[in-house]
């Protein structure tokens, strides 16, 4: 919220997945949107998805904090841990690589 209190623009993209509580992914919607943030559904994997909104929003920065929690999870089903977090982060750096302007990446690890 200090990124909107600062005025600046935020937009969140989130897939939705049921590992939790899809109610839960809704009220968080509603408080990001309450501030004042655009929040896009859909996958961090969809490289026609990323290209429009980097065609659409000349993004400064972007925060990667996209990623499949729970180690737990990773060991049970490795695949969607990789599709999500390593892949995924891939998409993400190979569109900011061709956006233009070129923004900065942050992410948490």
């Amino acid at each position: 919220m200090a990124l909107r209190k600062r005025e600046d623009g935020v937009v969140g993209l989130d897939n939705c997945n049921s590992y939790y509580d899809p109610s839960l992914k809704k009220v968080g919607k509603a408080v990001l949107v309450s501030h004042g943030v655009f929040v896009v559904e859909g996958d961090i994997n969809d490289g026609h998805l990323l290209a429009k909104l980097f065609d659409v929003v000349p993004f400064t920065h972007v925060m990667h904090l996209a990623a499949q929690a729970s180690v737990r999870y990773a060991i049970e089903k490795p695949g969607s841990y990789v599709h999500s977090n390593i892949v995924g982060l891939v998409a993400l750096l190979e569109a900011c690589k061709s956006a233009d302007p070129q923004p900065s990446i942050v992410w948490a690890v």
